[in-house]
C-alpha cells in the first residue's frame, strides 16, 4: 500500500469536516426540538403551580375563618348539662 498524498489527507479532511457540520447541525436541531418542549412543560407546570397556589390561598381563608370561629367559642362560659341547684 503507498503512502497517502497530501492530496489524499486533503480529502479525508475535507470529508471529515462535512461529516461534522452535518453531525453539529443535527445536534443543534434536537437541541432547538428540546428547548421548545421544555418551554412548553415549564409553561403548563407554572400554570398547574399557579392553580394549586389559588387553591391553597381559597383554603386558607377557609382556615382563617375556621379558627376565628373557634378562638369565639373558647371564649364562652363553658354550657353544663346539669341544673343548678334549687334552694329550698
Amino acid at each position: 500500500m503507498a503512502d497517502p498524498t497530501l492530496k489524499d489527507v486533503l480529502d479525508a479532511i475535507a470529508k471529515l469536516e462535512a461529516a461534522t457540520k452535518a453531525e453539529f447541525v443535527e445536534v443543534r436541531r434536537e437541541m432547538g426540538a428540546n428547548h421548545a418542549e421544555t418551554t412548553t412543560r415549564l409553561k403548563r407546570v407554572e400554570k398547574q403551580l399557579d392553580d394549586v397556589d389559588e387553591d391553597l390561598t381559597g383554603h386558607m381563608k377557609v382556615h382563617r375563618e375556621l379558627e376565628k370561629d373557634i378562638a369565639a367559642l373558647k371564649r364562652r362560659p363553658p354550657r353544663t348539662a346539669a341544673r343548678p341547684a334549687r334552694r329550698r
